[in-house]
């Protein structure tokens, strides 16, 4: 089989440069992949810790209602008179 000849054989001159542009073009690739990686685990970390804070502050806010309850009680019975009458 006969080898074709190249149509444009000065185009040779530019595969040196367009493999060097394939091998840059992969590397930033991959140093995008890792970049992204690292945000990734970075989001995760900051999600765990919101998710933390918001466990946290709802107990904190389920004792304060339940305090914000047992004050409410304890004034309805300091105000109901002694001899158990409703006040209107």
């Amino acid at each position: 089989m006969q080898q074709r000849k190249l149509v444009r054989p000065h185009l040779l001159a530019y595969a040196p440069f367009a493999a060097e542009a394939r091998r840059d073009l992969a590397q930033l690739q991959h140093e995008h992949e890792r970049e992204i990686a690292a945000l990734r685990r970075e989001l995760n970390e900051l999600r765990d810790a919101c998710h933390d804070i918001a466990v946290v502050l709802c107990d904190q806010a389920d004792r304060d209602l339940a305090t914000l309850r047992k004050q409410l009680e304890l004034a309805l019975i300091r105000l109901t008179p002694r001899d158990g009458k409703p006040l209107h």
